[in-house]
């Protein structure tokens, strides 16, 4: 009990920390306190200090700006008391149907076509993003409503209709997340000595399900936290395109509306609500599985120990200190800059190796070889080895021949005869018959996707669009990675590193990605900065870096631990030798499937930005009759977005198309990482099998030689 104290005492610490980055954020975001202290941090500090202050002795967030005489805990109680309605049931209905769609999937993972069946269901409905799934329905119901077919109030938030389908449609991804976290879970549970010793005893399935769902608890609570967050992460776009006055849309107008109290006011639930997630699910973690919650409090909590220690830690922080910091300043760049190098020094290194083993077989040989092997390579067996491996990894050839065709998309588009280069538009023209045209024109003969409100095609929008969607996303995962692969390394072997890492992830567990890049892309600073697409796709790319940072933790880890290392590291192999030979060969295969899973991830984060009205590039403009408007410079697929909120109730196909290329390309990574995981996992299976047949061949020569010397009087009992 005193360590499940502990824990709750250490997340509430860690959410007064993020409630002070987060207000910080939002101070800095806000118009009047940039041009008032210009990042002066000390006088900052004292304003959130004084803030603070001030809520705790009033009880009240402060009165609002944008609506002049209504006090700011009114304006969060009435919206909250909405999206309340939305966020509580969408919770506990991805809870309760994830967990039974993971047992159901885990029962029939051995029938070939309910297994099929459901990977295809968590492929179209767990991996698509749930605003293209919104924008798709509500197209087709307002082609139903225009043909007389149903009559529905689709937009508000005053019927049945208008809670209930925000609810089912911001379950549907955290309903699949948790669906996977529990077949894993049982999966992994059922490899386990225990279940094998029931089965050899007859146990029926029904016993053996519950003994694997009860330990598998555990793993599965631990996920609600971020459960949660990629609720409240996705609340702000739903009731956006739903036109549903909850907290989310309001929380976009006023950080458009520089409102600070009332963003403030906003945000504050948020985080209450992921830490009472996380308490609860503490507490029944501490009732149903009592001893894997004392196994994961041991390593993470502050024990009475630890206090025992503290005067020893005092005496010897000075020296701690000066070597902490000369790690940081000089050992860790230098390093850094090894690995880098190694990385990127890798592939030019591999290609030098196979150029010099061709220059050495005479070029004569070379063709004699080649027209060999195609000679004696049967074709039939060419096409059935093609076969066999599109049946069994069916998914990766999917995925790979959809990635391959919007690649040549962006790449020779623009090229195509029938894609207009210029994009030059009309509002009001003429067809060849003299007909009236007003933009925008629905999809038909002439414009395949329909056009956009100023008459541009935007088909042809699409295609100039995909190239620069991309050329972000590259930039992104580059960054990312680069940072990340480095950042793992040291913290598999440096201490600090691993504290600075976990604590980093600990913090930016309370705040969603979205809302953070939000609070980023308003700061007065880099909205009128003409470097604010490197700023954005800097922020973006660093905001995921702990996570990767930490997966990446885990596998040298692992390295680290195996024999073969200690070898090295005891016969003085250099560093640059040990990253070659040892750790990229063991880890490439993993980095490779997490930077395409991560790819989807970044691809969902830039559609959102985009509904939002977040550019990476955009320019500020004055006009008389609004005032300051932003303009975007870009045609990616994510800023087409933009006036989804607009266009989803007159031309619901300008929003449609964009979110349709974003969901394609989404589900393409998605394929192509399913079908490396797949891969990987059947290569360590045959290494497997491949190690137990040389443990059992070395068995049975010993059992012969021990027969064969017996036989012969050698042996001696």
């Amino acid at each position: 009990m005193l360590q499940l104290l502990n824990k709750m005492l250490r997340s509430f610490i860690l959410l007064l920390l993020a409630t002070v980055v987060i207000v910080y954020f939002v101070f800095i975001s806000t118009d009047f306190f940039y041009y008032t202290n210009k990042f002066n941090f000390s006088v900052m500090s004292q304003s959130i200090i004084e803030y603070f202050r001030s809520v705790i002795t009033t009880k009240s967030f402060g009165m609002s700006v944008q609506y002049t005489s209504l006090p700011v805990n009114e304006v969060v109680a009435e919206r909250y008391e909405n999206s309340l309605k939305i966020i509580i049931p969408a919770f506990i209905i991805s809870v309760v149907v994830g967990i039974l769609l993971g047992i159901h999937h885990f029962l029939v993972r051995e029938r070939k076509i309910q297994s099929r069946l459901q990977r295809i269901n968590h492929l179209l409905f767990g991996t698509v993003p749930d605003f293209f799934l919104l924008i798709a329905i509500q197209y087709g119901l307002i082609l139903l409503i225009r043909a007389n077919l149903i009559e529905l109030k689709l937009f508000g938030d005053d019927t049945l209709f208008n809670l209930l389908f925000p609810i089912v449609i911001i379950s549907i991804t955290p309903t699949f997340f948790i669906s996977n976290i529990t077949y894993h879970s049982l999966v992994t549970e059922s490899e386990r000595d225990y279940v094998r010793t029931a089965m050899s005893k007859g146990s029926s399935q029904f016993s053996l399900l519950k003994h694997l769902l009860w330990n598998a608890w555990p793993t599965i609570l631990g996920y609600t936290q971020t459960l949660m967050v990629i609720i409240i992460s996705s609340l702000p776009i739903i009731e956006r395109l739903c036109f549903f006055r909850g907290a989310g849309q309001q929380l976009i107008m006023s950080i458009k509306g520089n409102d600070t109290t009332v963003v403030i006011g906003l945000l504050m639930p948020f985080l209450l609500l992921v830490l009472l997630t996380l308490w609860i699910t503490d507490i029944i973690k501490l009732f149903i599985a009592r001893s894997s919650l004392e196994h994961e409090l041991s390593g993470v909590t502050i024990t009475a120990n630890r206090f025992q220690r503290m005067y020893e830690f005092i005496k010897i922080l000075p020296s701690k200190t000066i070597k902490n910091i000369y790690s940081l300043i000089v050992v860790l760049p230098f390093k850094t800059i090894k690995i880098l190098l190694a990385i990127i020094l890798f592939p030019f290194k591999a290609v030098t190796w196979l150029l010099a083993k061709i220059v050495t077989i005479p070029y004569i040989n070379v063709g004699k070889r080649l027209f060999g092997i195609v000679r004696s390579t049967s074709f039939r067996r060419m096409f059935k080895t093609i076969f066999v491996f599109m049946k069994e990894y069916p998914s990766f050839i999917l995925g790979t021949f959809i990635l391959g065709g919007i690649a040549c998309i962006a790449i020779f588009g623009p090229m195509m005869p029938f894609v207009d280069n210029e994009l030059v538009g009309f509002r009001v023209g003429y067809d060849e018959d003299g007909n009236l045209l007003k933009a925008p024109l629905p999809p038909g003969d002439d414009y395949w996707l329909g056009t956009n409100r100023e008459g541009r095609d935007l088909f042809s929008i699409v295609i100039h669009g995909a190239r620069e969607t991309f050329l972000q996303l590259f930039v992104i995962i580059t960054i990312r990675f680069l940072i990340s692969i480095p950042l793992g390394y040291f913290s598999s072997i440096h201490k600090g590193a691993r504290n600075l890492l976990g604590f980093s992830n600990s913090l930016l567990s309370f705040l969603p990605t979205l809302i953070i890049v939000m609070l980023i892309g308003h700061i007065p600073p880099i909205q009128e900065s003409g470097g604010r697409y490197v700023v954005l796709i800097i922020a973006i790319a660093l905001i995921d870096v702990g996570r990767i940072g930490e997966i990446m933790r885990q596998e040298f880890t692992k390295i680290n631990k195996t024999e073969y290392l200690l070898a090295a590291v005891a016969t003085g192999t250099t560093w640059y030798n040990m990253i070659i030979r040892h750790y990229i060969p063991n880890i490439y295969q993993k980095i490779v499937y997490i930077t395409i899973s991560d790819m989807a991830r970044i691809m969902v984060l830039l559609g959102g930005l985009g509904i939002v009205d977040v550019f990476l590039a955009q320019e500020l403009s004055w006009d008389p009759e609004i005032g300051i408007t932003i303009d975007n410079l870009t045609y990616t697929w994510a800023s087409l977005l933009s006036d989804a909120i607009k266009d989803i109730q007159t031309a619901p196909w300008i929003p449609f198309f964009p979110a349709l290329c974003i969901a394609i390309t989404i589900m393409g990574l998605n394929l192509v990482g399913a079908g490396l995981k797949d891969f990987m996992d059947h290569q360590k299976k045959l290494r497997h099998q491949k190690e137990v047949r040389a443990l059992s061949q070395d068995f049975h020569n010993e059992a012969k030689q021990w027969e064969t010397n017996h036989s012969k009087g050698n042996v001696s009992i």
